[in-house]
């Protein structure tokens, strides 16, 4: 496997898909910044990830250092110096256009 140059990785949306995202990012020890215009969405991705990692340990997919999960206010500071972005919004046109 060869070495990525990207280290920071910007979701946006936080559901199933962008929780998995994060959780396989943050076990392959990247810097990820996530936002979501939902207020639980916080609480959903910081328990998906806690509820997952235990099992990518078991099964050795987790890093030596574990990635660092933030969270944005909005779009603009979520990409801010990203080396990535992941669009994650439910499959609305109208959603996906606007953002």
């Amino acid at each position: 496997m060869t070495e990525s140059n990207i280290k920071k990785v910007a979701l946006v949306g936080g559901g199933v898909i962008g929780g998995g995202w994060a959780t396989r990012c943050l076990a392959n020890g990247l810097e990820v910044v996530l936002t979501d215009p939902r207020p639980e969405a916080r609480d959903y991705v910081e328990t998906m990830v806690a509820d997952a990692w235990p099992v990518l340990e078991d099964a050795g997919l987790v890093s030596e250092n574990k990635g660092e999960l933030h969270f944005a206010q909005d779009i603009a500071q979520a990409v801010q110096d990203a080396d990535f972005v992941q669009e994650n919004v439910p499959e609305r046109e109208e959603l996906k256009i606007s953002v």
